[in-house]
């Protein structure tokens, strides 16, 4: 909840499983590139990179040299060489499974470079964007990222949601939004710590999850079908790239969004076929500055030019500043000393990072870390749990605390989740840009 960019699981098991198909192309049979493959199967990305790049200079051309430099790359944490590595295994590769299983790891690293990647007039390739050969016009504020996480016998999924396009100003209708409001849970906070509250979609109830790591209002299909409201047709507008790698059509239509006071007409969300539990969004109240109140069981909310912009200096706050990046709150986290931003997500039970996060904070995945499987939209990715020392935001500070390193997903930083900021009571100040967690003694 929720990204970032993954070369995915998936795109390791296309790899093998159409192997005797790449290793058909006869310019690329050096004795280099087999033993790339060879050490590559063995998982040894290091030594396979070293052949393969040996490999590439006799054969500059072939796409599957570059591709597999790519996946090694990616699995060695080196981001812009496995883009640039994909860009070109896309640019000789073409149609055929090379170019194809570049083009699926780089889409959902960089979608921009995949579509300035495809040479012209490649259909087999064109194909494979969202919403077909229109998508190769589709800019990269149209890209919607979700990550899924959860270990489904313990724990319901915590979803992340990051869309590029949110605007930093006040919305247009912000005239129309009352000064203040309440919104009251729909129920208890789950044991997880998600705060759920009711809402109105077109004049239809409906129950959705209060998520500050979403920067979309999200749907699913299978929720416009329940409330009797006809869902977007046609080609998608986009995609919601998933833990697993796949890549989920989306679409966009505007509804009647209402939730307590605050009524927004005309309001653009993002629809997918299926998911679980609708996401209320930064978008619905990025006017506001609101109060989640776990005790009170009710997220009070004062609009953005109503609220005083000076910072609070009563002796029961502690104020944590924050920045926002494609429309989430990201603040800085400091693992055992070492400073580095993450994303404060009350819709992540559990804070969760991808391998490329780690060097950040210098953590590496101990041998003895527990294995366990996360479900998500994009399929299953397996996840390795550990504890790191000591974890501080501000006031709160836990040690020997508990994380999550998910395989595959699509998030640029880690995700602070409910298991860490959970038991605190805390208001987001968009005024000011702070979050200010109250002291012990006044919760």
């Amino acid at each position: 909840m929720f990204i970032k960019r993954a070369c995915t699981k998936n795109v390791i098991a296309w790899a093998m499983l159409a192997g005797c198909l790449l290793r058909q192309t006869a310019e690329a049979q050096s004795v280099d590139y087999m033993q790339g493959q060879k050490l590559f199967a063995q998982g040894n990305y290091k030594a396979a990179l070293a052949a393969f790049t040996k490999a590439q200079k006799e054969y500059s051309t072939d796409g599957n040299v570059y591709y597999y430099m790519g996946v090694c790359y990616y699995r060695l944490r080196d981001i812009n060489n496995a883009k640039d590595c994909y860009s070109k295994a896309i640019k000789y590769g073409r149609s055929q499974p090379p170019g194809k299983a570049a083009l699926k790891a780089l889409l959902p690293i960089d979608p921009d470079l995949a579509r300035r990647s495809i040479p012209n007039g490649v259909q087999g390739l064109l194909d494979m964007l969202p919403g077909g050969a229109a998508g190769a016009q589709t800019s990269a504020q149209s890209t919607v990222t979700m990550h899924n996480t959860s270990t489904p016998s313990t724990r319901p999924q915590a979803s992340t949601t990051t869309y590029v396009a949110s605007s930093s100003g006040p919305s247009s209708d912000l005239a129309s939004l009352p000064r203040e409001a309440r919104l009251y849970f729909d129920g208890e906070p789950d044991q997880n710590g998600m705060v759920y509250v009711k809402a109105n979609v077109n004049g239809r109830p409906i129950r959705m999850l209060f998520d500050t790591g979403a920067a979309v209002v999200l749907l699913g299909k299978n929720h416009l079908k329940e409330l009797g409201i006809p869902g977007p047709s046609g080609p998608a507008t986009g995609y919601v790239m998933g833990v697993g790698g796949s890549h989920v059509p989306s679409w966009n239509m505007n509804v009647d969004l209402k939730v307590g006071s605050i009524e927004r007409r005309n309001f653009k969300i993002t629809v997918q076929d299926s998911l679980e539990h609708p996401l209320l969004g930064q978008p619905f109240y990025k006017d506001f500055q609101y109060q989640i109140d776990k005790q009170g069981k009710q997220i009070a909310l004062i609009r953005n030019d109503s609220y005083a912009r000076t910072s609070t200096t009563a002796s029961n706050y502690y104020d944590v500043p924050f920045t926002r990046k494609s429309g989430l709150v990201v603040v800085d986290v400091q693992i055992n000393g070492k400073r580095a931003p993450m994303i404060f997500d009350t819709g992540c039970t559990q804070t969760t990072f991808l391998p490329q996060h780690l060097g950040a904070f210098n953590l590496e995945v101990p041998a003895d870390a527990q294995t366990s499987g996360s479900q998500g939209i994009g399929g299953v990715t397996k996840t390795r749990l550990f504890p790191v020392g000591r974890v501080r935001l501000g006031p709160v500070e836990k040690s020997n605390f508990p994380i999550s390193v998910a395989e595959t997903g699509a998030f640029e930083y880690p995700l602070l989740g409910q298991d860490f900021f959970g038991d605190w009571r805390y208001s987001i100040d968009n005024a000011n840009n702070v979050i200010k967690f109250h002291s012990r003694s006044s919760q």
